[in-house]
């Protein structure tokens, strides 16, 4: 629906006195064009307020600080023609200062993905937008994958990141448990599907 079209949706999910749909929108690698009058005021305005943030940590009850990023990959933002004026920045090394700033500035003891990118052929040699963001990143240790459909039966492991994917449209449910030892990361992790 485009920038002005998915900023009418969050506005009418927020409700009129902003207390409906109140979970943080993370898009990290999100870009608005900065003018007055455009497509992508709204989004804008959601930026601006905090409804969508570039990042999020979250400070789990026993003390625990969760970094988290929200990417949209290439492939899939390749098929997302009618986002201009809003671009999507897959620069690693944009992402990597992301990462780092999670890490060393914000104090998360682990880094979580929200990615909207994907792998294929998970069960055979895996591909993809989040294998190469793997590759090229260090320091994530987590990459909850989507856009490819590609349900992950085991967690594959790329660079020292664990990346899953619970498949598409709800049809699965992912859950990740995870053994954090703090200065060391993600020591173990067990996926049920």
């Amino acid at each position: 629906y485009g920038p002005a079209g998915l900023a009418m949706i969050l506005n009418n999910a927020r409700g009129e006195d902003g207390g409906g749909f109140t979970v943080p929108i993370v898009a990290s690698n999100l870009r608005t064009d900065g003018a007055a009058g455009t497509d992508d005021d709204g989004i804008e305005a959601f930026v601006a307020a905090g409804v969508i943030q570039q990042s999020l940590v979250k400070t789990l009850d026993n003390g625990l600080k969760v970094g988290i990023l929200g990417l949209l990959g290439n492939n899939a933002d390749n098929d997302a023609p009618l986002a201009v004026p809003v671009t999507f920045d897959h620069d690693y090394a944009a992402i990597q200062q992301a990462v780092d700033h999670l890490r060393n500035d914000l104090g998360a003891h682990i880094v979580l993905i929200l990615s909207h990118s994907g792998v294929t052929d998970p069960e055979g040699a895996p591909a993809g937008d989040d294998m190469a963001l793997a590759r090229n990143v260090t320091g994530i240790d987590i990459i909850a994958a989507g856009h490819e459909h590609e349900m992950t039966p085991e967690i594959i492991m790329e660079n020292g990141t664990r990346i899953i994917c619970a498949g598409y449209y709800g049809k699965n449910l992912a859950q990740l448990d995870v053994t954090v030892t703090v200065g060391s990361g993600v020591t173990d992790a067990a996926l049920t599907n």
